[in-house]
């Protein structure tokens, strides 16, 4: 579980690099550590995709699209939780 905690210190961080990192291996955590009921991982998305002066972090947050709804489709997962992640990047 120290690995999933690290990823939340990440998505938290006030460097835009270490926030950068954690949108681009969110696909990663969210597949090994989705049945962990105490990570919000929409939430996660969520803040990691409404700061706007970020950019590129926006950016891999809007290609990870496909990634986080395969993931969901073939966990049978509700991928609309996403959504308001989806909505900051359009």
């Amino acid at each position: 579980m120290k690995l999933s905690r690290f990823f939340e210190i990440c998505c938290k961080s006030k460097d835009p690099k270490t926030r950068e990192n954690a949108a681009y291996n969110f696909p990663c955590f969210y597949s090994i550590f989705r049945k962990i009921k105490m990570i919000d991982f929409a939430e996660h998305l969520n803040q990691l995709s409404k700061i706007e002066e970020e950019t590129h972090t926006r950016m891999i947050v809007g290609g990870q699209i496909h990634e986080i709804f395969k993931i969901c489709e073939q966990n049978e997962r509700d991928p609309f939780e996403f959504i308001p992640a989806f909505q900051n990047i359009l």
